[in-house]
């Protein structure tokens, strides 16, 4: 018997990993909470209050509210290297409403390089060819003139289009003290004749998760940013090439100054970010 007793006890051991790993114990869990005052998707913080919770994990303060016909997600961050990220290799925003962690549904946006306006940038920085650009400047820039978003389905289909044309949609970069903020409005359910949203009750729990693109070398020695993939297998962009601009390394990173705020390239800042959490929503 007591050697029954002290088996029992060496398997119990065996398996206490296996049984927290199983109920998911390292996952983030956020509290919605009802809105009760109005959320104007803007690119500032001002009205999210208390709403906002610093997670470690991200570097960054994030805040969730609901009613009964829309989710209000808010990021906002002082963190370079996750600031960097976000502008240079584009943010995906993923929802599952089995409270999973699959990648049933996505928004992109910012898009990153390979999503800015250039034209209007250029415009922007005519006159200035003699002198290097403020980073300050091109930061404000590249914030400014990302005008399209992806919506991103399971099985990789992409749908790129101006962020004005999606119905009940709300997304926007912003400034505030400095700070990235990222704010997203998105429909709870599709009545209303939304074509995108969530599919889920007040109530109910949803997982979300953020991810950036990734930085890499393709075979010719040469930088190259790329998207996460989605769903059932991967994709880069259209044409099945890492979507982006090629930069020369340090160089290319350096050009038009942004790369001096943010810092060069380093094995540790090119990984990319990828949090999940489970949100349980709430009712009135």
């Amino acid at each position: 018997m007591k050697n029954i007793k002290i088996n029992l006890v060496i398997i119990a051991l065996f398996l206490l990993p296996v049984i927290f790993s199983l109920l998911g114990c390292g996952d983030t869990i956020i509290n919605s909470k009802w809105r009760t005052q109005n959320l104007i998707i803007d690119g500032k913080e001002n009205d999210w209050g208390n709403s906002l919770t610093y997670i470690d994990d991200l570097k960054a303060l994030v805040g969730i509210e609901n009613d009964d016909k829309y989710l209000y997600l808010c990021l906002v961050t002082n963190d370079q290297d996750l600031e960097s990220k976000v502008l240079r290799m584009g943010l995906t925003v993923w929802f599952d409403n089995t409270a999973g962690d699959e990648k049933d549904f996505g928004i992109r946006f910012p898009i990153g390089r390979g999503g800015v306006n250039r034209e209007a940038m250029r415009k922007e920085m005519e006159g200035s060819k003699s002198q290097r650009p403020n980073p300050e400047k091109m930061r404000e820039m590249l914030i400014k003139n990302e005008y399209e978003a992806e919506i991103v389905g399971k099985n990789n289909d992409v749908n790129r289009l101006p962020i004005t044309e999606l119905k009940g949609i709300e997304l926007k970069l912003g400034l505030s003290n400095s700070r990235l903020v990222y704010e997203m409005k998105i429909p709870l359910s599709h009545k209303g004749g939304f074509n995108y949203a969530l599919s889920a009750d007040t109530n109910s729990t949803i997982s979300i998760g953020l991810e950036t693109g990734s930085f890499q070398r393709n075979p010719n020695n040469e930088n190259r940013f790329r998207q996460p993939e989605g769903g059932e297998g991967g994709f880069d962009s259209p044409n099945g090439e890492g979507r982006g601009d090629n930069f020369g390394g340090e160089r290319g990173e350096r050009r038009g100054g942004f790369g001096e705020r943010h810092g060069e390239f380093n094995n540790s800042s090119l990984e990319p970010v990828s949090f999940w959490a489970k949100v349980k929503l709430t009712g009135k």
